[in-house]
């Protein structure tokens, strides 16, 4: 049913210990694909699928999504714990809602990347997202970029945000975006003992 993709980046050895430690159960259940660039090989034996390949973040993405047999895949970064029930409770938004393109968090602290919804804690319609996903660094044209439930995020902090551009694209093609009020935490910046 669903399917994490992981691409891994010289991390933190601490971050990525935590990052393992905390998120376990959710890598043993899933179809979890790691696409290692470099430092993630304590990974491997988590994980259903791994692949050693020196390549940039979208082309690692693209890469993890060739493999995507499930109905819905997760974009998950390597220094991001996923809360409990996000999950579940997206999932469960995805039933009841078939233009519901994708379903995406915040961090704890939600300043980060300002305030925009995060590309590296969503869940998407498998095949929305390899329809959509094109992503290479570009900047951001649009002002407005999403509007989830009462909230319209409408500042571009970062105009070669892959989440900004994302976010476009979902609208654009005429699906929706969701949130939940849960918070991942962001492990990079954070002291980790």
């Amino acid at each position: 049913m669903l399917s994490i993709v992981i691409p891994v980046r010289n991390p933190n050895p601490r971050i990525l210990d935590t990052f393992i430690e905390k998120n376990k159960s959710y890598l043993a259940l899933n179809n979890t694909i790691v696409i290692d660039s470099g430092g993630g090989e304590i990974l491997e034996p988590h994980v259903a699928k791994y692949i050693k390949k020196d390549i940039g973040l979208w082309d690692a993405r693209r890469l993890g999504y060739s493999f995507v047999s499930t109905e819905f895949v997760m974009n998950l970064d390597c220094d991001v714990i996923i809360p409990d029930y996000y999950i579940h409770d997206a999932l469960e938004l995805f039933r009841h809602n078939a233009k519901l393109g994708c379903v995406s968090i915040f961090y704890e602290d939600v300043t980060h990347n300002a305030g925009i919804l995060e590309f590296g804690i969503s869940i998407w319609r498998t095949d929305i997202l390899k329809k959509l996903y094109d992503y290479g660094p570009q900047p951001s044209e649009m002002r407005q970029i999403i509007k989830v439930s009462d909230n319209v995020f409408t500042h571009v902090k970062y105009p070669f945000c892959e989440c900004s551009y994302m976010w476009q694209k979902v609208g654009m093609a005429g699906y929706k975006i969701e949130t939940l009020p849960v918070r991942a935490i962001h492990l990079s910046g954070k002291e980790i003992t």
